[in-house]
């Protein structure tokens, strides 16, 4: 009776461990599939913050260039109106 006692409680943490074996398996598998879609996130966050800092300047030079633009016109205006008048 002692023995089988024994048995059934060497069953029992035998199955036990193996139920922790197979939930540790299932938690590195979501750890890696997480880590994966966390570098994904990074990569793209980096990306954009790039992209978006590059439109800027870009957005910057071109106001600026239109203003330039704007402001030699306007002065060619004001000569050609001061020459004929």
């Amino acid at each position: 009776m002692y023995c089988r006692q024994q048995e059934s409680e060497i069953a029992s943490l035998t199955r036990r461990i193996r139920l922790v074996d197979e939930d540790f398996e299932q938690t590195e598998t979501r750890l890696h599939t997480t880590s994966e879609k966390l570098d994904e996130a990074s990569k793209l966050a980096e990306e954009t913050e790039r992209y978006g800092y590059t439109h800027l300047c870009f957005l910057t030079y071109s106001l600026k260039r239109n203003l330039l633009q704007s402001l030699l016109q306007y002065s060619v205006n004001k000569f050609y109106y001061k020459v004929t008048f």
